[in-house]
């Protein structure tokens, strides 16, 4: 072996444009890119002191590698470099186009550097573009308003930037880095977005955290137990990743084929079987793209997909084009397979590819899916039936191989009747196991009058084949397990529970049970989890067309109602143990028929099943607003928008303040109306939006003045003093928090009064009324107490400890704050929790108290980490201030 020339230590920088490869990009606009990008890095290096054209460097297609020399002073990289390039970038993209501009990654890390005939090599470069790579540093990134992300490793930070004038080193934060096998920490800072300044980063070198472990989806279903043949199909998927798993870029199938050939069986069996090529996960979802409701939106499956890869709801952006830039940074640098199963259209399948090296998309669809094969380079793997010999194993495996032995040319003749369609033979096949003392012919027979039967509603030799086996099987059931049949035909989720299918079909929940086992044992249903059961595809579409002809409209429309109001009154359950003194409304009379609505003995069970049930009561809300129950509509839609934000699913939030609202206006029922644009005002405040939600809050004013509902007043007039507060308004404020006082009182509403008093000494608080604001807390303290209303307790007993603290009065403060941090770690509201810990650090901080303090806000640190990161932000803040002092010392 040739000896290696000397190492020598360089630092090194990486740098990767985001989504360089984004389909908008056409070549043209890469070209200006890389034309950008290199001008930018010349002219940054160049006026912070250092020759681009003296550093060895290596082009990356969308980005680069370079090694300084040796010579050159490493902190002109930190204080010079970044914030030249990001005025290079800025000029950049001030003279591009969107579809031009740049946003940029960048890496620092220095270590010993082999040169060799090939270039350059060393695990010191590894490290650096797994820096690169890392899911931190491209979250930093799709988080920022800036144009610019960087990492330095540990290495960097405590030898170079922490010692560094210039480099803003305590705008730096530590992030565990946890990519393929590396497992470390690093720094991260956005120059021209910069975090909150931390002077505990200078403090002392900071011990590595523990590198948390980023999730690995595993989404795939289970794969069939029997499966045959498609050696050839299964040899072409094998091909398309390459050679042991390497994958030079990203690869995408598009598994097409007619109604029950077996896509969804093939995919989920190779990709069970490559699984191991794919250590970072494999995500599935169900597009719903050919299913009798409506199929699932680009928007809500990458919403599933990012909360399996463990990003936080509050970092989940709302528009789609955000939503799918993130998806793919999160794929960068993994090896994740995705599969998308019954997609309906390209457009459907497009924002849900991964676009970057190393993943694999695997697609099925009955659509030949051209538009994925001209633009994205798709690979069309086209499905057909099974070959006859493939059809008669089929059979062989299921039924038996002694009885398809003893009748070849029956069994040939059965393949032949199901058209040799996968779904069709093994749904046959079950028949003929269950029933093993008749003969192949009397079955055969059997289907012969079924598709003579069918042949005027088939349009092709496959749909008369599948619709006469199901009828088959349809018609050889007992008459309840029929029924069961066509009336679950009817539910428009993806699924359904046990309790909801008694609801559906208007039985007990024990007998509920025995006909769906019926229905799973022919094999025209199949499980979906414990109690839970689904339909394929096409079962669900014939099941609907047997309701359809065999039930009356009178029938079909009882059992829908019958759901709907199990839906409609288990959630307003669910709701009122979620929030017992939220806004309770009249749900109406509930079923005669079936199992009551489900009761909850506590908080977790309510959220479990909202949790399970989100997906079918969003369908349901939608189900009902198009079967023209329009009160059911807006009263569920109320009972789900609590869980739904406080649980963060803006998407289905929007899609049910939507529904509910235009189904309110269509009732014209102005109280309906009233609530539903008092849901629309807190979406809006949500956002920061406050003009957008007091023309909201008046208008659901103005409504509610027709239906003259004096609760909604209150709350009209106190949701109007909250907003006017948050904008400095606060003698408009104090008016409409009076108003709303008034009338609580006028109506003995004791919770409403308590929080109106509480909202009124916040506003008294900033005007400084300090006596005041103590006075209407402390009422509000007692009246919530006295209903019941724990966390609007622990509000205003906060909002006391921050009146004592700015009065100085520091033991007060302290005790009120604890009080409250009593009552919310009781009742597990962590974000809550976090608030109180805050003011009671504070508190501790004024009084000079500063180990107090930096215990609470570490605390808080730990709880915000996890549920607001804006919020950990400003902890992180604080903490400095408490060791600068000490620093100092």
């Amino acid at each position: 072996m040739k000896a290696l020339a000397p190492a020598v230590h360089r630092a090194i920088v990486c740098v990767d444009v985001e989504e360089f490869t984004d389909r908008r990009r056409t070549h043209p606009h890469q070209i200006a890119v890389r034309k950008g990008l290199y001008r930018a890095l010349d002219q940054a290096f160049a006026r912070a002191g250092v020759a681009l054209r003296h550093c060895y460097h290596e082009d990356r297609g969308d980005g680069a590698l370079i090694l300084v020399p040796p010579d050159v002073p490493k902190d002109l990289l930190v204080a010079g470099v970044p914030q030249e390039l990001v005025t290079a970038l800025a000029q950049h993209n001030h003279e591009h186009d969107e579809r031009a501009r740049i946003r940029l990654r960048l890496a620092l890390h220095a270590g010993e550097i082999h040169h060799d005939d090939h270039g350059v090599t060393g695990t010191a470069i590894n490290l650096a573009f797994r820096l690169l790579e890392a899911a931190p540093l491209k979250l930093a990134l799709a988080d920022s308003s800036g144009t610019l992300a960087m990492v330095a490793s540990q290495w960097f930070f405590d030898e170079v930037i922490r010692h560094t004038p210039g480099s803003a080193s305590s705008s730096y934060r530590q992030v565990p880095i946890v990519v393929k096998e590396t497992r470390t920490s690093a720094w991260i800072c956005r120059p021209d977005d910069p975090y909150p300044p931390d002077e505990t980063s200078m403090a002392e070198p900071p011990a590595p955290p523990q590198a948390r472990e980023w999730p690995v989806p595993r989404q795939l279903p289970a794969a069939t137990p029997v499966f045959v043949g498609r050696e050839a199909d299964l040899a072409a998927l094998d091909a398309l990743p390459g050679r042991d798993g390497a994958c030079e870029a990203v690869v995408i199938s598009a598994i097409a084929g007619g109604a029950g050939v077996g896509k969804t069986t093939l995919a989920v069996h190779w990709a069970q079987r490559v699984r191991e090529r794919f250590p970072d996960g494999q995500l599935f979802v169900n597009l719903r793209g050919y299913d009798p409701g409506d199929p699932l939106s680009p928007l809500e499956a990458l919403d599933g997909f990012l909360r399996a890869l463990d990003v936080p709801t509050t970092k989940i952006p709302l528009d789609l084009q955000s939503r799918a830039a993130l998806f793919r940074s999160m794929l960068a640098g993994r090896r994740i397979l995705v599969v998308l199963d019954n997609a309906g259209s390209a457009d459907q399948v497009r924002p849900l590819l991964p676009g970057v090296p190393g993943c694999l998309a695997l697609i099925t669809s009955r659509s030949r899916l051209s538009g994925l094969t001209t633009r994205e380079g798709a690979h069309r793997l086209p499905l057909d039936v099974l070959p006859v010999d493939q059809a008669v194993h089929l059979l062989r495996r299921t039924i038996g191989a002694p009885r398809v032995d003893a009748e070849p040319d029956e069994a040939q003749e059965l393949a032949q009747r199901c058209a040799y369609l996968p779904l069709a033979l093994r749904i046959a096949a079950d028949r003929a196991a269950g029933h093993p003392h008749l003969k192949l012919a009397d079955l055969i027979e059997e289907l012969a009058d079924e598709s003579a039967r069918l042949d005027m509603l088939a349009t092709d030799d496959e749909t008369t084949a599948i619709r006469a086996v199901f009828s088959w099987s349809y018609r050889r059931l007992p008459d309840d397990a029929a029924r069961a049949f066509r009336l679950l035909g009817l539910h428009a989720g993806p699924d359904i529970a046990l309790n909801a299918a008694a609801a559906l079909l208007g039985l007990s929940v024990s007998r509920t049970r025995t006909v769906l086992d019926t229905l799973t044992g022919q094999h025209l249903l199949e499980h979906s989890g414990r109690d839970r059961y689904r339909f394929h595809d096409l079962l669900r579409v014939y099941a609907a067309e047997r309701a359809d002809h065999d039930d009356t409209h009178t029938t079909r429309d009882t059992a829908v109602g019958r759901l709907l109001t199990w839906y409609l009154h288990t959630a307003g359950a669910a709701h009122d143990v979620l929030l017992p003194h939220g806004h309770r409304i009249d749900l109406d009379q509930s079923n005669t028929e079936g199992p009551s609505p489900l009761e909850f003995a506590h908080r977790d069970l309510a959220l479990a099943w909202f949790d399970a049930e989100r997906h079918n009561l969003v369908a349901a809300v939608r189900h009902a607003a198009e079967s023209g129950r329009h009160a059911i509509t807006w009263k569920l839609a109320h009972t789900l928008i609590a869980f739904l934000h406080m649980w963060w699913y803006p998407d289905d939030w929007l899609t049910v303040l939507h529904t509910g609202g235009v189904a309110a206006q269509r009732l014209d029922d102005a109280g309906a109306q009233a609530v539903m644009l008092l849901h629309d005002g807190v979406w809006h405040r949500e956002f920061g939006r406050y003009r957008e939600a007091i023309e909201l809050y008046e208008r659901s004013l103005r409504f509610n003045r027709e239906s003259d509902d004096r609760r909604i007043e209150g709350f009209c007039h106190n949701s109007l003093g909250v907003a006017r507060t948050e904008l400095g308004e606060l003698d408009v404020a104090v008016n409409h928090l009076q108003l709303a006082l008034q009338v609580f009182r006028d109506i003995s509403d004791r919770r409403g009064e308590g929080i109106a008093l509480s909202n009124i000494g916040e506003a008294y608080q900033r005007q400084g009324r300090l006596d005041d604001a103590i006075d209407c807390n402390r009422r509000a303290a007692v009246i919530l107490r006295s209903t019941g209303n724990h966390e609007g307790r622990a509000s205003a007993l906060r909002r006391i400890g921050k009146v004592y603290r700015e009065l100085q009065r520091y033991d007060d403060a302290a005790h009120h704050y604890r009080e409250a941090l009593d009552i919310l770690r009781d009742r597990g509201h962590r974000r809550q929790t976090g608030y109180a810990l805050v003011g009671l650090g504070e508190v501790h901080l004024d009084a000079g108290h500063l180990e107090a303090a930096r215990q609470c806000l570490q605390e808080a640190l730990a709880i915000f980490t996890d549920v607001d990161t804006s919020q950990a932000a400003k902890v992180r803040t604080k903490l400095a201030a408490i060791d600068i002092p000490r620093k100092v010392r």
